[in-house]
């Protein structure tokens, strides 16, 4: 039970702190804060506050290579009988939860538990309403879920290269976020770019991850991020498999769906209710989605990146068949506010299989041969791959 439901709890108090934060309920002037967490069942309190302390240590060292100061934090728990001996609060300074026990003494007091249901609330006594939150389990939510947006971070000081010190922050977010251990050659030079809302052009070989740069680029700005794809298995793949990552945050439109349920898609995309939305070049000459994205300024919303999934489709498809390649550029800056001082919506074009020529002709097509970087591995060997020659 420990193992399945604590890191729901970790996450309600790492969002309830920072919305406590958010609505001034904090006072980050002080040196030091005193904060009560009750503990009705599963442990979770300072595992909560450890792990969002060391997130935003790790933002703070990308963004300009300074921590971030918040006063000094004093977490006291309270637990129930029946779960004092959890694992997870092991050498944690924690105390049995008494209804006599004065809580105005705290800057904050948070009363949480997973198993019981909005309507056993069991609020604590004696408690300052406005210092006091309940956290609750329901059966249905009264609202959907909408992301924050901001204006654009900027990232100062996102590593060059795996060999860069700064690698380390980002290296945390890899293993936070998609639980692997390391980057491969190219990745991190292709991250570092989007996240300085530069352009890259990018060559990996298939199978070496270029989804997960824009994907780690993304979660760290607080902005919309469109993907363009050539078919709808590409679509359907990278819609799942960010969802298998647990990153719900994510829909694809296109043409498997019937015309209410692209509607929808396309609404609930632009009020916030997801971040990644996966699309064909096509889909932005039709002129209901057009005025739908063009629309999300009014809503107080903005867009991250754009990117362009097997770029080389741009050179090898836009002049024959695909014409509406040739302005994917054109419409996604004309379309997709960046809301950041005005510039245009950083684009990244990501391919596994182009020539330097073919890079080039995307970079020109997209409109960015000024304005963009092209990425290449110094070698294309696929090391994975073993050949077996028979001789007869």
């Amino acid at each position: 039970m420990q193992l399945f439901l604590s890191p729901f709890a970790i996450a309600r108090i790492q969002k309830t702190f920072i919305n406590a934060i958010k609505k001034n309920l904090i006072d980050l002037t002080k040196k030091t804060l005193s904060i009560a967490i009750i503990e009705r069942d599963l442990p979770c309190g300072k595992s909560a506050i450890d792990d969002l302390l060391i997130q935003i240590e790790n933002l703070s060292l990308l963004q300009n290579g300074e921590i971030f100061r918040l006063p000094k934090i004093d977490v006291s728990i309270f637990n129930k009988a029946e779960f004092i001996e959890c694992k997870l609060n092991q050498g944690n300074n924690t105390q049995l939860y008494s209804s006599n026990i004065d809580f105005t003494q705290y800057d904050l007091t948070t009363d949480i538990s997973v198993l019981n249901y909005l309507t056993f609330l069991n609020k604590p006594t004696r408690t300052s309403p406005n210092k006091t939150i309940v956290i609750r389990s329901v059966h249905h939510t009264e609202e959907k879920r909408k992301f924050n947006f901001y204006p654009t971070i900027e990232y100062e000081n996102a590593p060059a290269n795996r060999e860069s010190e700064s690698i380390e922050q980002l290296n945390f977010f890899l293993r936070s976020l998609f639980r692997k251990e390391s980057f491969r050659e190219g990745q991190v030079e292709i991250l570092s770019k989007a996240l300085e809302k530069k352009n890259p052009i990018a060559l990996l070989p298939t199978g070496a991850g270029k989804s997960l740069t824009y994907q780690i680029a993304s979660l760290l700005q607080a902005g919309l991020t469109i993907v363009v794809d050539p078919i709808k298995a590409l679509m359907k793949d990278q819609d799942e498999n960010l969802k298998l990552a647990s990153i719900d945050g994510t829909v694809y439109i296109n043409s498997s769906f019937s015309a209410a349920k692209k509607k929808e898609n396309i609404k609930r995309y632009s009020e916030g209710e997801f971040l990644f939305a996966f699309v064909s070049p096509e889909r932005f000459v039709i002129e209901d989605f057009r005025n739908s994205i063009a629309s999300i300024p009014n809503f107080n919303r903005n867009f991250s990146y754009c990117v362009i999934d097997e770029a080389h489709c741009v050179s090898e498809w836009g002049h024959d068949f695909r014409t509406a390649y040739l302005k994917l550029g054109d419409n996604s800056r004309k379309f997709c506010f960046s809301g950041h001082n005005g510039e245009n919506i950083s684009t990244l074009g990501l391919t596994g299989t182009a020539s330097f020529d073919v890079l080039s002709d995307v970079q020109r097509e997209v409109g960015l041969q000024n304005d963009s970087d092209i990425i290449r591995p110094e070698k294309l060997e696929r090391k994975e791959l073993k050949f077996k020659i028979n001789w007869h």
